[in-house]
């Protein structure tokens, strides 16, 4: 049989293996090959194909093929919510929103569509209706934990700093291991002005993944802020073993060189970053800084 839903099927289900097992260009062909069995009417390996291309860089490619998943599907919500994410990143918000409504207009109940609405509202800085949208993402799946986030974000840009909290600690107790719900939580306690709980949430974060860049920092920040210089100090190098070069942390280094009362290693750092950023509006003022310390009595 060299024809028919079966071997159509045959090829998409080998196109997922093969994309699932990161060998794009298989999986290109096993799609191209459904579609082709199927005489093109197949919008499932379209849309697979679309996503596929994306990954690839080729978004020309990616959004014809999202436009035939549709063509042959019209309410087809993971091609709508696909085509609008091409078009938000290709700064076309008006078209993006037309359509993420589609796709809910289409099924109500689609998180995703309701999800990618509500995220393009908050964007754009429309919180009631984000929230609207996120609530409905929401009630659509229960549980749903990239909407919950998103309305944390959303009640945190609007001010509403209590209902962001409650937000992320929903998300923490179904997934305690969420390392943006830590992150995010700890950024709402600050605002809530509560740095000791924001520090035990960037640390959680960190201590689930040691790897994650702003949990890292935002803790060796707080420590500093608190005083403890010599914390801050370890944590600071400790996200330079991670990101070599970060120029932030060099230069929060040199304010603990400052702190320390090392006018030599608060120099020596401060002019090694105006070596490299000089154009850095940080850079001058901290040097100026390390200016006002007295140096070190030599060692006897």
């Amino acid at each position: 049989m060299t024809d028919g839903p079966e071997v159509a099927e045959h090829h998409f289900l080998a196109a997922l293996v093969a994309d699932r097992d990161g060998r794009a260009a298989d999986a290109r062909r096993a799609y191209r090959r459904a579609i082709d069995v199927a005489k093109g009417d197949y919008p499932e390996a379209w849309l697979n194909l679309g996503v596929l291309e994306k990954g690839e860089g080729d978004l020309a490619a990616a959004r014809a093929a999202y436009r035939r998943a549709l063509e042959l599907r019209p309410g087809y919500g993971a091609a709508l919510v696909n085509l609008g994410k091409l078009e938000e990143a290709a700064g076309d918000a008006a078209a993006a929103e037309a359509a993420y409504r589609r796709a809910v207009e289409a099924d109500p109940r689609h998180a995703p569509g309701w999800l990618a609405l509500g995220q393009l509202q908050s964007d754009a800085r429309r919180f009631d209706e984000a929230v609207a949208s996120l609530r409905r993402a929401l009630e659509a799946r229960p549980g749903y934990d990239a909407a919950e986030l998103s309305l944390g974000v959303t009640a945190a840009r609007a001010g509403r700093t209590d209902e962001a909290i409650a937000a992320y600690r929903r998300v923490l107790a179904r997934s305690p291991r969420s390392t943006t719900a830590w992150y995010d939580l700890g950024l709402a306690l600050l605002d809530a002005g509560d740095p000791r709980q924001a520090g035990d949430a960037f640390r959680q974060a960190a201590a689930i993944d040691p790897d994650h860049v702003p949990s890292r920092r935002k803790t060796a920040e707080l420590e500093l802020a608190s005083g403890r210089v010599a914390d801050a100090r370890a944590r600071f190098e400790e996200l330079l073993d991670l990101v070599p070069g970060d120029l932030p942390a060099r230069a929060a280094l040199a304010e603990v060189a400052a702190r320390e009362g090392d006018r030599a290693g608060c120099e020596a750092r401060a002019r090694a970053l105006l070596a490299e950023a000089p154009k850095d509006p940080a850079v001058q003022p901290l040097l100026a800084r390390c200016a006002t310390l007295a140096p070190r009595a030599a060692a006897r």
